[in-house]
């Protein structure tokens, strides 16, 4: 008995150890089959795969297409890429030299699907434009061309007088102000500027219009600026609407603003007798033209008004001269109606002079 008990023992080994030998392939078995045939496979071999690359964008180009917008139009083509990749978007960036900035409101962040961007209000200076297409943690840029925005120039004066209805004879203020192609003010148009004046011509009586407080310079006068902008003194005579033209002689860039100048006081009257040769007794009519001191017509001298009429002397028997109705004027003047200056027609004024001789008839305004 105990000889065949002694030789099961040994036997009963192998069964445990075989045992243990089928968990332990069963449990691999559940670890997957990928890991059971990495450990199971053996030998060399040779194979080729293809790997996937990210085109750049194509045809990328960045104009200046407007010369009065701080504006640069930038443009490129989609990549041709391999089949299953569907591009997230694109970014922009300027390049000022080596220095980069995001444009077009887009940034690795923030990406574009569009193929077009606008870049807006640019300084002025040159940029080259890149654009970076993105797919998933891939991307790749295209540059383009060198753009310059241009540096800012004179391109217009705009004027800006203290009032548009001067009046003859008085000092008129014009602001004179600098702008660039933008329509940014120039600030570099500072200091000393010679500037030509034109429009305005002479008064009836010859007064020729005066730009004050200008130093000469050729073609001009001198206005002092700053920051772009200066102060002009003009004084005219001539009372009529006229364009005011302000020119830089070096650019012959050209301001204007339009102007209604108005008389003055009224300073004298211009007599229209109908006959220069009456008959003593004889009834007659004077036209009479209100004007300034500049020759203008009054034009603000409307409605009756009282004058006085001197200088025919009373008729040898001493008859007086007759002259228009008193109206509400005092004893002694006389009641004239004016329209827009000038009383004519049947407003003209009715005189009978009795002394036959060679006078001088006055009408002096009260």
């Amino acid at each position: 008995m105990s000889s065949r008990a002694n030789q099961s023992k040994p036997f009963g080994r192998w069964v445990a150890i075989f045992f243990l030998i089928l968990v332990g392939a069963a449990y691999c078995v559940g670890l997957g089959t990928a890991a059971w045939s990495y450990f199971t496979t053996q030998g060399t071999g040779a194979a080729s795969a293809r790997v996937a690359t990210l085109n750049p964008p194509a045809n990328v180009t960045a104009t200046f297409p407007n010369p009065g917008q701080r504006t640069v139009d930038v443009a490129w083509s989609a990549p041709g890429e391999p089949g299953g990749i569907v591009l997230n978007g694109y970014y922009v960036t300027r390049y000022l030299g080596s220095t980069p900035s995001p444009a077009c409101g887009t940034s690795p962040t923030s990406l574009t699907t569009s193929l077009t961007c606008q870049d807006t209000d640019v300084a002025s200076n040159s940029y080259t434009y890149s654009i970076t297409a993105v797919f998933r943690s891939w991307s790749s840029g295209a540059t383009s061309a060198n753009v310059t925005v241009p540096a800012p120039i004179l391109t217009s004066l705009v004027l800006s007088p203290t009032t548009p209805t001067p009046t003859a004879g008085t000092n008129l203020v014009v602001g004179v102000s600098a702008f660039d192609q933008y329509g940014e003010i120039l600030p570099t148009y500072s200091g000393p500027q010679c500037l030509s004046f034109a429009g305005p011509v002479a008064s009836p009586n010859g007064r020729a219009p005066n730009y004050l407080n200008f130093a000469p310079c050729a073609g001009g006068s001198i206005v002092n600026f700053t920051g772009g902008s200066g102060t002009a003194n003009v004084t005219l005579y001539d009372a009529q609407s006229v364009t005011l033209a302000v020119t830089d002689t070096l650019t012959h860039v050209t301001g204007t603003t339009a102007l209604t100048v108005a008389p003055n006081s009224l300073q004298s009257f211009a007599l229209t007798p109908s006959s220069s040769s009456p008959n003593a007794g004889s009834p007659f009519s004077v036209a009479l033209t209100a004007n300034d001191q500049y020759g203008n017509l009054d034009t603000n001298y409307t409605g009756p008004h009282c004058e006085i009429f001197t200088g025919a002397p009373n008729a040898p028997d001493g008859a007086g001269n007759t002259y228009p109705n008193v109206g509400t004027c005092a004893p002694g003047d006389s009641s004239v109606t004016f329209s827009a200056g000038v009383a004519t027609g049947g407003a003209a004024a009715p005189v009978t002079l009795v002394d036959a001789t060679n006078t001088n008839l006055t009408v002096n305004g009260r």
